[in-house]
C-alpha cells in the first residue's frame, strides 16, 4: 500500500480539482475532509475541507437530509478503511444543481508513515444521469 509521503501533488496537478484527502480520526470512529478539491465544491456546492464527517450538512436545497449524508460518507469511508484496498463508488451527487448527476469514483488507502492506513485518496468524476437513474 503506498504511504501518503509517496504521492507528490505536483505530479496530480492537473486532477486536483477532482481528489479529496480524507484523514481517518479515532481508528475510523470519524473522518474529516484534509483536502476538498475545487472541482469538488463545485460539483457539490460546499467546500468541505477541514470538515469532520460527523458534522457535515447537506447543502440547502439538495434534497438530502443530515443522516443520509452521513451515512453515506460513512459506509464509503469505513469500507476502503476495512478493505485497504481500492474501492470504487457511484453515487447520486445531491447539490444545488438541478440535473441528474452521478459520482463515479475511487478511494485509495494511504499508509501515513507507518503499515495501517492513515489517508484515503479520492477521486471521481460526474456524469449525466437520465431522471430516474
Amino acid at each position: 500500500m503506498p504511504d501518503r509521503a509517496d504521492i507528490q501533488p505536483s505530479d496530480l496537478a492537473r486532477l486536483l480539482p477532482w481528489i479529496g484527502i480524507i484523514e481517518i480520526i479515532d481508528s475510523g470512529r470519524d473522518f474529516r475532509f484534509r483536502l476538498f478539491g475545487s472541482g469538488l465544491v463545485e460539483w457539490t456546492g460546499r467546500d468541505r475541507s477541514g470538515e469532520l464527517f460527523s458534522e457535515v450538512e447537506p447543502v440547502p436545497g439538495s434534497g438530502q437530509t443530515t443522516a443520509e449524508l452521513r451515512k453515506r460518507w460513512f459506509d464509503v469511508a469505513g469500507l476502503a478503511l476495512a478493505a485497504a484496498r481500492p474501492i470504487f463508488v457511484r453515487t447520486p451527487i445531491h447539490g444545488t444543481s438541478t440535473e441528474n448527476r452521478a459520482l463515479h469514483g475511487v478511494i485509495l488507502p494511504l499508509t501515513a508513515g507507518g503499515a495501517e492506513v492513515g489517508q484515503l485518496l479520492g477521486g471521481g468524476f460526474i456524469e449525466k444521469t437520465p431522471i430516474g437513474d
